[in-house]
């Protein structure tokens, strides 16, 4: 059995788990696209590092409502899913969108599916304490296969560090791997920035680092678009002298998963 990955862009990744094919908050849009979310414009600054397969066997979403987790053309990816797999309210507004093969898990809610993958989603916040009706509902996603020998993977989804995300080391078997989003993602007027984070920044990574103490922790999520306040090098200035755990993807390329 092996397992690879493929860091596409932004929390796209492509997991290869012994034949099984599955894509992470697909973001598929060229370089140059514009969106809004409210009266806030933001844009994608690189687009995809490569193509993804066409008819994944599961996209696991961790939410729909943010174009950087679930562009045009993501859309049109997950219409072609055997299987997609996100929010409970997120999968009323994509069956609305023309995805009939979805499902909707609250966290600690669990999915079995062909080829011994086991799905479970975990809590996620996306966004300061009061914020939630602005943000919306999110999950992250811990992930069982066969082919992770080393023991499960975790998907943080976009969230901020908060006891909901702690609990994931405590009520689950612990992950060996974690691919945790980052960006430090920021919207607002100046002095609103300063308070509204919307994902996690680099100290909050390097909390979540000593708490679960995975054999590796992979930031994705880290850079590419206008309202990420942090790239992937603040990653690397708060891990210096302590960056065992740390893994960087090189985008585009495929890797084995578990080295």
């Amino acid at each position: 059995m092996n397992a690879r990955i493929t860091h596409i862009g932004t929390a796209t990744v492509v997991l290869e788990l012994d034949g099984l094919r599955v894509v992470t908050d697909p973001v598929l849009d060229p370089a140059g696209s514009r969106y809004r979310l409210g009266p806030f414009e933001y844009q994608n600054l690189r687009g995809p590092s490569a193509p993804v397969p066409d008819a994944p066997d599961v996209v696991l979403l961790s939410h729909d409502h943010h174009r950087d987790n679930l562009d045009r053309a993501g859309l049109a990816l997950a219409r072609r899913a055997r299987t997609v797999v996100t929010t409970s309210s997120g999968a009323v507004r994509l069956r609305a969108k023309g995805v009939q093969r979805v499902m909707g898990l609250s966290p600690w809610e669990s999915r079995e599916f062909e080829g011994g993958l086991r799905v479970t989603a975990t809590p996620a916040r996306h966004g300061p304490v009061g914020t939630n009706f602005v943000a919306g509902d999110v999950i992250g996603f811990h992930v069982e296969h066969p082919a992770l020998r080393t023991g499960p993977l975790y998907v943080t989804g976009d969230t901020r560090w908060f006891p909901g995300v702690a609990q994931v080391a405590e009520r689950l078997p612990r992950p060996s791997t974690i691919l945790a989003h980052v960006g430090a993602a920021r919207f607002g007027p100046p002095l609103l920035r300063r308070w509204l984070r919307f994902s996690m920044d680099a100290e909050e990574l390097r909390i979540l680092a000593r708490h679960f103490a995975p054999r590796q922790l992979i930031p994705i999520h880290d850079g590419g678009w206008s309202h990420f306040s942090e790239g992937r090098e603040a990653v690397v200035r708060a891990f210096a002298g302590d960056a065992s755990r740390l893994r960087l993807l090189r985008a585009g390329h495929t890797e084995n998963l578990e080295l």
